[in-house]
């Protein structure tokens, strides 16, 4: 208001004089306190001055508190300011762009944790084609020339989303996909960090050169120290700073931008978290991929869609979320097979299949591209095989009723068309809901109850014949045949003439007699 700062550089010149002399900062103030001026204000003038001022003594421009300095003095040569300046102006654009790109890669920040979330990155692509297009998820960070602003996402990110190797070649997984670029603003002040840095540079081989002349003072080249110090801090923090537009498809299928706000924390961490990205890390449950599920990934009247339909859907339609880890919706679906939500079907050449059916399908046959996920009621759908582990008492629900089941119980289980209630926890929450058991032959329920008695998983009782732990004898196998768990074992003290005195005789016995009252008895 009253020219303070005029006063203080004229009084600092006459302070200045003879050479050798200077003005504290006390002196200052008190020559300047005639108009009463702000304190705060002043100080923040002086600080002003003491940063763009071309000719004071380079120990009087600043110090590393960014505190006033105790003494003004105007030198007789040129300050570091006034170099750096002039360096500033020499420093070539293209160098500046290098150097930018350069820092960019070295800025940890921009792809922390990404990786280790099972997303496959990509540091300043040159063309969408690097970034594949084959259903798991991308995330990149874009160079200089993908700036964008809130909003307004630039052509080149938009190609990244839109195209692989060219615009006739459209990108099918487009939901996979998450951009991260610099905004312009941002872009610019980077930009001009780096030339900032550049400068100071250039300024310390020119002071170093100086200094092998003997003319240069210690003071003047810790003050330049500091100063490149500075300047180096601050170019990743400007590049931080500077990405922070997150380019994506959006749920109504369009390309948008929106600023993402930066913190402490890695950026793929933060756009993770944002609403916007849309992206789901929390696990989906198989119900949720089924017909009645909310993701609406069946048409009317289908029976069964394959699996890499189902996981790439993720990736390609925008109205779903974005899965992180397609192997996630993988582990969901086998997840469901087991506990017989459907069953997962795998075509032979002889068009027949291998089918799972609370079991969890080999390594080999998940990444099989023509594995089918098949609705329970299907009336085409078929077991091939059963497990035998399935026939042990308690595992199949509705089964078991009670300690015995006849052959002609398993069969009619699984003739198909039987809807049993199964008891489901979800949060702590119990419910009941129907589970319909596919259908399988009588040779494939048959061959599973043999592999069952002959593991020892169950104990067929057929007429006088007993069978556990061995091949079932041709003809012993009908629809009459009982089955239970297996026997207890039987100790030694159990068969002697005191515990099964109807097989001895005389004092002596033979193993038929012992199995015979042993079947008997138990």
């Amino acid at each position: 208001k009253h020219r303070e700062v005029e006063q203080a550089v004229f009084s600092t010149f006459l302070h200045s004089q003879p050479i050798g002399h200077e003005a504290r900062t006390r002196e200052l103030m008190v020559l300047l306190g005639a108009t009463r001026p702000d304190r705060i204000e002043l100080e923040k003038a002086l600080k002003a001055w003491s940063r763009v001022s071309h000719w004071l003594d380079d120990k009087n421009t600043q110090t590393e508190d960014e505190a006033l300095p105790n003494a003004w003095r105007l030198g007789n040569r040129p300050n570091l300011t006034q170099m750096h300046t002039v360096a500033m102006t020499n420093v070539n654009d293209e160098v500046v762009k290098a150097r930018l790109i350069d820092e960019i890669q070295k800025t940890k920040s921009l792809t922390a944790t990404a990786s280790a979330a099972g997303v496959r990155v990509h540091t300043l692509p040159t063309h969408p084609r690097e970034v594949q297009d084959e259903g798991d998820f991308h995330y990149a960070v874009l160079g200089p020339s993908a700036s964008s602003e809130s909003g307004k996402p630039s052509p080149a990110a938009k190609g990244f989303l839109d195209q692989t190797t060219g615009p006739d070649r459209p990108r099918v997984y487009r939901n996979a996909v998450i951009l991260l670029t610099p905004s312009k603003d941002g872009l610019d002040l980077a930009s001009r960090r780096v030339r900032e840095y550049l400068a100071w540079e250039n300024v310390k081989e020119e002071l170093e050169a100086q200094r092998k002349e003997g003319n240069v003072d210690p003071a003047r080249m810790s003050t330049l120290g500091m100063n490149l110090d500075k300047a180096r801090q601050a170019v990743p923090t400007a590049i931080r700073e500077a990405y922070c537009v997150v380019v994506t498809v959006s749920k109504a299928n369009e390309v948008q931008a929106f600023k993402l706000s930066v913190s402490a924390d890695p950026h793929f961490a933060t756009l993770k978290a944002d609403e916007r990205s849309r992206i789901q890390e929390t696990v989906i449950t198989a119900e949720a991929l089924l017909p009645e599920g909310p993701y609406d990934l069946w048409r009317e009247g289908e029976t069964f869609r394959r699996v890499t339909d189902l996981t790439g859907a993720f990736a390609q339609l925008p109205h779903l979320p974005k899965m992180l880890k397609s192997t996630a919706i993988v582990d969901t679906l086998v997840q469901g097979c087991e506990e017989g939500a459907f069953v997962l079907r795998l075509p032979r050449r002889d068009k027949s299949f291998r089918t799972w059916w609370r079991s969890r399908p080999d390594a080999v046959a998940l990444t099989d591209a023509a594995l089918e996920l098949v609705l329970p009621n299907a009336e085409d759908l078929v077991l091939g095989d059963l497990p035998p582990s399935l026939l042990a008492p308690g595992v199949l629900p509705g089964l078991w009723s009670g300690d015995e089941i006849t052959v002609h119980t398993a069969l009619d289980y699984c003739a198909g068309g039987n809807v049993v209630t199964v008891t489901r926890e979800v949060e702590g929450q119990t419910y009941q809901e129907p589970m319909a058991i596919p259908k399988a032959p009588a040779d494939v329920m048959n061959a599973a109850v043999e592999a069952a008695v002959e593991d020892g998983t169950l104990w067929l009782l057929s007429g006088p014949a007993s069978v556990w732990g061995e091949p079932v004898p041709a003809g012993v196998l009908g629809p009459g045949a009982r089955l239970r768990k297996p026997p207890e074992t039987i100790g030694a003290l159990e068969i002697l003439p005191e515990s099964l005195p109807e097989a001895w005789r005389g004092g002596t016995t033979t193993a038929l007699a012992i199995v015979t009252q042993l079947s008997q008895a138990k």
